[in-house]
């Protein structure tokens, strides 16, 4: 239950149809309580099976997602941007070291940030065109988005956030009431996507992965018995207790804290309606059991358990070609600039609140990707669990995104001296153009060289 079943049922299906042997009696199936290692050794190489075949299809799911993937990014990013912006963003990630990497394995980590692209912008068109066809679409996105990895789960607080940010730059020229009007009425609408996606997609989805699932136990007095020894499960005896959604439950909880919340998930674990939810939670709180404890790791010469803060920032520099380090840089130098060149043309009349409003009406989508990065990067480098790259993959298209956003608008910016029948206007306009050539032909030598490495 430590992952979402989504990913994998996309890359097992073609199994199915191909007479594969499984090792149903291997002791490691049902009794070791980590012997999902040795069990895939065996499924593999000691069944009678072709390990190439069986890897070959199933690498065939996760690598159609990711084509998927750069397809939405494309188009989407279309749709916020402009088709120069998303043809940068979309050879960032087309040739991006990671997402090459990761892209054809069974794991979540591509999938991690397809979900959290989707989510994010389904949403995001849903708040600019609300209506019952964007509120369907961003709800399913969000479901799709948790059935692939627990992180997701971190939509939920972003989402809210979102809502309230949107309400604060719509409303706020009227007044603070009218805010909290506002407010309330996305608050709405943010809750009816998260029900959809959990009623519509995480419900039937682990409805069908427990179906089969003995829910309790026999009798009230191995349920007491369970209860009881739960600390020493791997010890209950299994050929008389036999295996069950309730057994699995408080066993793999009986560490979590706070231990009422596990003991709501062990309540729902045998309710015929609410068994899906209580499984998806039992694998929600085991993630987050699991973060908190951290990991073994190797890094710069140490081997520790503890996380440490430089981690995420030195891999990213370290994994990440130069190229594309140089034109995240080069957006934020123009940033930068633009801020600058603006600092002193802010009417002095307005409030920095009614300044931060007109700013986010105009540029809501990049202030949501800026802030998704942010809120993901300070989320992973605070948490215990330094996992490599492509634990920070989910922010790779927002980065992308934006950063040739920010180029592009750059390099199609309009002339900004007055034109007249003037020898100094010649100047001027073959000055620009001269400028302009050699910045569009830094970009294409730049994204040649990231293609070439």
């Amino acid at each position: 239950p430590e992952h979402p079943p989504l990913l994998k049922d996309i890359s097992a299906l073609p199994l199915v149809f191909m007479g594969i042997n499984f090792p149903d009696q291997s002791m490691y199936w049902p009794q070791s309580l980590n012997g999902q290692w040795d069990l895939g050794r065996q499924f593999l190489y000691e069944s009678g099976n072709d390990p190439d075949r069986i890897l070959f299809w199933t690498r065939l799911g996760p690598i159609a997602l990711t084509v998927l993937f750069g397809y939405l990014l494309f188009r989407l990013g279309s749709l916020f941007f402009g088709k120069g912006a998303a043809l940068v963003a979309t050879i960032l990630f087309a040739f991006s070291p990671a997402i090459l990497a990761h892209g054809k394995y069974v794991t979540t980590d591509i999938a991690a940030a397809f979900g959290f692209f989707i989510a994010i912008a389904y949403f995001l068109l849903y708040l600019k065109e609300p209506s019952r066809k964007t509120l369907v679409v961003a709800g399913l996105a969000f479901g799709v988005a948790q059935a692939l990895k627990f992180s997701l789960i971190l939509l939920l607080p972003f989402f809210v956030g979102i809502a309230v940010l949107w309400a604060f730059a719509h409303a706020y020229h009227e007044s603070w009431r009218a805010v909290g009007v506002a407010a309330r009425q996305w608050l709405l609408g943010t809750f009816a996507v998260f029900a959809i996606g959990y009623l519509a997609i995480i419900w039937p989805l682990y409805q069908f992965h427990t179906w089969n699932y003995p829910a309790g136990t026999p009798t009230a007095q191995v349920r007491e018995e369970i209860a009881v020894t739960s600390r020493y499960c791997p010890e209950l005896d299994m050929a008389r207790i036999g295996p069950s959604q309730y057994r699995d439950t408080v066993c793999n909880l009986k560490t979590f804290r706070p231990h009422f919340v596990a003991d709501i998930v062990i309540w729902a674990s045998d309710k015929p309606v609410l068994r899906p939810f209580a499984q998806y939670a039992h694998g929600l709180l085991m993630v987050g059991h699991r973060t908190v404890g951290g990991n073994t790791t190797f890094f710069l010469g140490d081997v520790s358990r503890e996380a440490w803060r430089s981690y995420f920032p030195i891999v990213y520099l370290i994994k990440e070609p130069l190229a594309s380090h140089l034109i995240t840089f080069a957006a934020l130098a123009v940033v930068l600039g633009m801020y600058a060149r603006n600092r002193g043309k802010r009417h002095a009349h307005a409030s920095r609140l009614a300044r931060l409003a007109a700013f986010l009406r105009a540029y809501f989508v990049e202030a949501t990707m800026a802030l998704f990065i942010l809120f993901y990067w300070s989320v992973s480098i605070a948490g215990n669990l330094n996992i490599g790259v492509r634990h920070l993959i989910p922010v790779f298209p927002f980065t992308f995104l934006l950063a040739s956003s920010i180029i592009v608008s750059y390099l199609q910016r309009k002339p900004d001296f007055r034109f007249d029948l003037s020898l100094e206007t010649l100047r001027e306009i073959a000055s620009f153009w001269k400028r302009k050539v050699l910045q569009y032909a830094a970009l294409v030598i730049v994204l040649a060289w990231y293609v070439v490495s």
